[in-house]
């Protein structure tokens, strides 16, 4: 399974879905006294966490591709990565588009011959 499949997306949120029902269910037998049940809840608590956190990582990594594949993640990868150059101009005008806040709209190129008004 790839880092950013959905299978493995799916498989985290199940296995954190699962353990949360778990916990629930063995929380009762986990109620005693003593140092055993307390390691249990203890344990139980974390793991779930531990998945639930692990499911919504990768979600997000999946979503905005901060990790393209295991080997990427661990630090295994030897060659480097692919600097990808995103074209700024805009079509049908051979400028640049100019640069603006992001809640402001670009300006429209005008067209040959439009009169200002």
């Amino acid at each position: 399974m790839g880092l950013t499949s959905n299978n493995i997306v799916i498989a985290a949120a199940v296995a954190a879905l699962l353990l949360f029902a778990a916990t629930i269910w063995l929380w009762p037998r986990l109620a005693g006294r003593g140092v055993a049940p307390v390691l249990g809840r203890v344990g139980m608590l974390l793991g779930t966490q531990l998945t639930v956190f692990m499911a919504f990582g990768l979600f997000a990594n999946q979503s905005f591709g901060f990790y393209g594949s295991w080997s990427d993640l661990l630090g295994t990868q030897d060659e480097p990565g692919v600097v990808v150059d995103h074209d700024t101009r805009v079509p049908g005008c051979g400028s640049p588009r100019p640069a603006t806040w992001p809640w402001t709209a670009a300006p429209r190129p005008r067209s040959p011959g439009a009169s200002r008004r």
